[in-house]
């Protein structure tokens, strides 16, 4: 569910959440047991050092990410840091999904299918920031990370995860949660407006509630056995597919507690004091990955050093990693190329974007790789504003988009058209026809455009669609700008924001017609799905199924233990959003990457996914 924000639209994409990984995860279960690390000839997974000199990759993340955060972060570049200073349970083989041993070095399954008991390994530590000497990492640290995902006080967009994964408890929690929710939306309106009367009525209200909800918590299927045994229960068996393909997603790592504790202090009520530090600043980070932060630059980098007091250290190949977040593209890959392959400083090319008119000259070179990502590229439209409001207007605009010509003339990576909600996934899901979705239909167009009282453009309102600063996203607008003027008659303006006030516009719904790209974090229809019902955190539309259908059916979809039916119910779900247009889908994502010969342990994959850790440097 990652967005893949910041980056251009042939580039990777959420809650998404490259070498950068994307934020997303595709995920292969063992049902009762584990690979080793060492797979197969050990050495594409370890990372295993073939050279003494010391080797340095770099790398584009795309924008300065919003947070490092790991239970807050959400974007595609902050989730990209973050899988590289926090290691989660598991680990993924980039080629298969299977599970790798993380800071779990095996985990076994009840017999009824309903319990995962992750062992530790004992000599996983915390080391950085205050720290004199390494601290073991403990079963704690994960229970400790799961709840403060979870309090509504932590605001974390990634908040139903657990209930997702079918975590034992998190129904009723949640129902809870929307219970509270009109009591907690009544306080923050008042504190807006000044209302001090209102607010001494309220507070207590809510304090009482967010108490009954911390109590809640605390029973939910997650606890320690011990300092090593970390024990997961869920609602039922189904859901064990779900919870291992998502329990190495950087989300779910755990959290040092008294790093945490001394820089964002809480009341007794757990109610947030003022900060005393950001505990993902250089000199404030405990890790427990293969790598510390050892600086940061806003809006330039981030310098990844190898932690010497990480469990497997001598099977980190890769010493020194620079995550660059920039967004010039064009500046990106002409500092690639003039890279000599002598030099002492190493290129991973994964995250350097080829511009679309480069690509076609770049696709015999032998650094060329491309994967088709199990990501959409789309634009939200706000349901709460003029004339957006209107099912018909946001379906003559879908249907007015040649998709086939903007993957052909405009972005060129060979992306695929997508005229429905979700994307395909192999053995898993197959759309709805094409001929059921947003095919190019201008003559259709026109009919909507006239039915929502605008024939031929007339009278049709200013509207602006807003991208984020990127020569990708800008030949995207531009050419769907054109479309909708020349087959619809309306004018829309365009709008470029930097990431950082784009994304601030997009979740506030300041915005009338907006550019998105999601990513799945685990290879389950289920991850595009979760967008939409009303309410989702990530649903920017702000919109609500007129036939009170799909909430249900998202819920009735991800619990149905037969493929088929799961499939009919998530077709059932896309038939819903096609005829209520809350997005327009473009296309599939593809990744173009380029990656340097003397790399080792690259491989394209749907998710995108490269951990620093699992690569080499040959010479």
């Amino acid at each position: 569910m990652s967005n893949e924000e910041g980056k251009g639209p042939w580039q990777s994409i959420a809650i998404a959440a490259s070498v950068a990984i994307v934020t997303v995860f595709m995920f292969a279960l063992a049902s009762t047991g584990c690979n080793k690390r060492d797979a197969g000839n050990g050495k594409e997974a370890t990372g295993q050092k073939t050279a003494a000199v010391p080797t340095h990759l770099r790398f584009g993340i795309g924008a300065e990410p919003k947070t490092i955060d790991s239970t807050k972060c959400y974007e595609s570049a902050g989730i990209e840091v973050v899988m590289n200073y926090c290691e989660p349970l598991v680990w993924y083989d980039q080629a298969t999904f299977v599970p790798i041993p993380g800071a779990a070095e095996r985990w076994d399954v009840s017999p009824d299918g309903k319990t995962y008991t992750f062992h530790l390994r004992a000599n996983a530590t915390w080391w950085g920031g205050a720290l004199t000497k390494p601290e073991p990492v403990t079963a704690s640290d994960f229970v400790a990370a799961w709840r403060r995902l979870l309090d509504p006080k932590t605001a974390a967009q990634y908040i139903e995860l657990p209930q997702h994964m079918g975590i034992a408890g998190t129904t009723q929690y949640f129902a809870e949660l929307k219970r509270i929710q009109p009591l907690v939306e009544k306080l923050t309106a008042a504190e807006k407006t000044g209302d001090a009367a209102r607010v001494a009525t309220l507070e207590p209200q809510v304090q009482r509630e967010y108490a009954a909800l911390a109590l809640l918590r605390q029973g939910l299927g997650f606890r320690a056995d011990g300092p090593n045994r970390f024990v997961v229960d869920l609602e039922d068996a189904a859901r064990g597919k779900i919870l291992m393909k998502l329990v190495g997603f950087p989300i779910l790592c755990p959290v040092h507690q008294p790093t945490l504790a001394r820089c964002e202090p809480r009341d007794a009520q757990g109610n947030a004091l003022p900060r005393v530090c950001t505990w993902t600043d250089p000199e404030h980070l405990v890790a427990n990955g293969p790598y510390l932060i050892t600086e940061h630059v806003l809006n330039s980098h981030f310098t990844l050093e190898r932690n010497p007091k990480y469990w497997d250290a001598a099977n980190v190949a890769i010493d020194r990693a620079t995550l660059i977040s920039v967004t010039d593209e064009v500046g990106m890959l002409r500092r690639y190329e003039s890279k000599d392959m002598d030099d002492t400083i190493d290129w991973l090319g994964a995250n350097v974007p080829i511009p679309p008119d480069r690509i076609d000259m770049w696709k015999s070179h032998p650094d060329y790789r491309t994967s088709t990502l199990y990501g959409t590229y789309f634009y939200w439209f706000n349901t709460r504003q003029r004339p957006l409001g209107d099912v018909n207007v946001r379906r003559a605009l879908c249907f007015a988009i040649d998709r086939q010509s903007i993957v052909t003339n405009v972005t060129r990576g060979g992306q695929v058209p997508l005229t429905g909600a979700f994307p395909p996934l192999a053995g898993e899901y197959s759309p709805i026809p094409a001929v059921d979705g947003f095919t190019f239909d201008p003559a259709l167009a026109q009919q909507l455009l006239a039915a929502a009282g605008f024939p031929n453009g007339r009278g049709f309102p200013s509207v602006t669609l807003k991208y984020n600063t990127n020569v990708g996203h800008k030949a995207v607008a531009e050419a769907i700008q054109d479309m909708w003027r020349t087959h619809l008659g309306v004018s829309v303006a365009l709008q470029n924001q930097d990431w950082s006030s784009f994304v601030t516009d997009r979740n506030s719904g300041n915005f009338q017609v907006a550019r998105a790209g999601w990513q799945g974090d685990y290879l389950h229809t289920h991850t595009f799905a979760s967008m939409f019902p009303s309410n989702s955190a990530f649903n920017d539309a702000k919109w609500s199924d007129p036939s009170g259908q799909l909430d249900g059916l998202v819920d009735r979809a991800l619990r149905e233990t037969d493929p088929a039916k799961a499939q009919t119910l998530y077709q059932r779900i896309e038939r819903i959003l096609v005829a209520g247009a809350p997005a327009c889908p473009v296309y599939v994502y593809t990744k173009p990457d380029l990656v340097k010969p003397y790399v080792k342990g690259y491989h394209p994959n749907a998710k995108n996914y490269h951990p620093i850790h699992q690569l080499r440097i040959e010479r």
